[in-house]
């Protein structure tokens, strides 16, 4: 459906649904960093729990006897390569941090380009629910339109039709739906086109007619006919003369044709 109606013109639905679930993997994404830096945190805690107490260290008092000298060196080396573990596992905390920080601004904005992208397709819904229901009103009143005319057009056009051949069954035609004319023919339904041109130009007047009748009850319209019994034979032609000859007592006709055989 066109939103180009509506003043919609830009608003495309498929792109409008893409950019919306792009949008919800990234909030995804955005969930599952903050779960990796509160763990992160957690682990950094427990590892604080578990170095000693670095004050304490300090305030040891050097142990008396020849291996005092080794005994600091080991416990300077353990304390040294436990700050280095330490200063380590602090910068990897803050470059997550730092991500954290980067993807909760960009998430930010996702949500507010979400919460943007729901309203213009809550907008385009509303179009399309009063598109919908325009179509479901016009789809009746045409059923409705369709149902006045169907009867008064087929009887209509069978009094026509058999006033230019008297031999006409009543099911010799019919119309559908739309109110398009079809003949029977071995038990199915054929579009005129099928039939001979002479056969054609009967029904196409005929049906003009019936259609001047249902659409002009109180008054009645001047007819004009251009030549329309060229295609006829002469039992046909006389049949179509004499329609003539009645539709003048209600019509005013105009009858054009270059025969003097099809002028009266």
């Amino acid at each position: 459906i066109s939103m180009k109606k509506f003043g919609y013109e830009n608003i495309e639905p498929s792109k409008t649904i893409t950019e919306l679930n792009s949008l919800r993997d990234l909030l995804r994404e955005y969930q599952a960093a903050k779960a990796e830096h509160d763990k992160a945190a957690e682990n950094l805690k427990m590892f604080e729990d578990k170095t000693p107490d670095l004050e304490e260290i300090k305030n040891l008092k050097e142990p008396e006897g020849p291996e005092s000298m080794q005994v600091n060196e080991a416990r300077l080396a353990s304390i040294h390569s436990q700050l280095e573990n330490l200063s380590r596992n602090i910068e990897a905390y803050k470059r997550e941090l730092d991500d954290f920080r980067l993807k909760k601004e960009e998430t930010a904005s996702y949500e507010n380009a979400l919460e943007i992208k729901e309203e213009e397709q809550q907008l385009i819904a509303d179009k399309l629910d009063i598109v919908n229901k325009t179509k479901d009103f016009m789809t009746a009143a045409k059923v409705n339109l369709t149902k006045k005319y169907t009867g008064p057009i087929t009887d209509g056009f069978n009094k026509y039709y058999k006033l230019l051949d008297k031999e006409a069954s009543d099911d010799k035609f019919a119309f559908d739906a739309h109110i398009n004319l079809e003949f029977a023919e071995q038990g199915s339904p054929r579009k005129p086109g099928f039939l001979s041109r002479g056969l054609r130009d009967m029904s196409g007047i005929a049906l003009r007619m019936a259609f001047v009748d249902a659409m002009y009850q109180d008054e009645k319209p001047f007819v004009v006919f251009d030549d329309p019994y060229v295609n006829l034979d002469d039992e046909k032609l006389k049949a179509g003369l004499g329609l003539l000859e009645d539709l003048s007592k209600e019509h005013q006709i105009i009858y054009f044709t270059c025969n003097q055989l099809r002028a009266k």
